[in-house]
C-alpha cells in the first residue's frame, strides 16, 4: 500500500495550510506516528488537534517536531487534559529554535510548576528573541509582574 489516497487527494492536501484534527480520538500514540510525520510538513501553517485523548506524551512528540519542522506557525492543542511540566519543559526547549511559531494553545497545567513554565512559553511567544526571554523569565532579570498570567482575573 505505497498510495494512501488518489493523485487528486494529494494535491488537495498539499495545497492546503490549515488542518483540523478536532475531536478526533487521537490518543498519544496516533499523535507520536502523525509527529513524526509532521517532522516532513513544509505546507501545513495552521494545525488544531482540540479535544482528543492524547496526553503529556503526545504533546511532548510535537515539542520535537517543533525543533525540526519550522512550517507550523499555529498550533491549537486546547483540551481539559491536565498538562504535566514535561510537556511545558519540551515546548519551552522547541520554542528556543523554533521562531516560526506564534500561536500555541495547550491544556490545563497540572500544579503551580507547570502554570509558572506556561507563563514562560507566554514570553517567548511575545518576544522574537526567545532564549533571551526564557532566560529572563526565569531569572531575576525581570519583574514577576512583566510575566504575563495566563488567565489572570484582574
Amino acid at each position: 500500500h505505497t498510495h494512501a489516497h488518489t493523485h487528486g487527494e494529494r494535491d488537495m492536501h498539499t495545497r492546503s495550510d490549515k488542518g483540523s484534527l478536532d475531536d478526533c480520538g487521537l490518543d498519544d500514540a496516533k499523535v507520536v506516528v502523525l509527529a513524526t510525520a509532521l517532522e516532513y510538513n513544509s505546507t501545513l501553517t495552521s494545525l488544531s488537534m482540540r479535544h482528543n485523548r492524547f496526553r503529556s506524551s503526545g504533546v511532548i512528540a510535537l515539542a520535537h517536531t517543533l525543533q525540526v519542522s519550522m512550517a507550523l506557525t499555529e498550533l491549537n492543542l486546547s483540551s481539559e487534559q491536565l498538562m504535566s511540566v514535561e510537556v511545558f519543559d519540551a515546548m519551552i526547549e522547541a520554542l528556543k529554535v523554533n521562531t516560526c511559531l506564534q500561536t500555541l494553545i495547550l491544556g490545563v497545567p497540572n500544579g503551580l510548576e507547570a502554570t509558572r513554565k506556561l507563563q514562560v512559553i507566554v514570553t517567548m511567544l511575545r518576544d522574537p528573541a526567545r532564549e533571551h526571554a526564557a532566560s529572563s523569565a526565569w531569572g531575576d532579570t525581570k519583574p514577576a509582574s512583566e510575566i504575563p498570567l495566563a488567565e489572570e482575573a484582574p
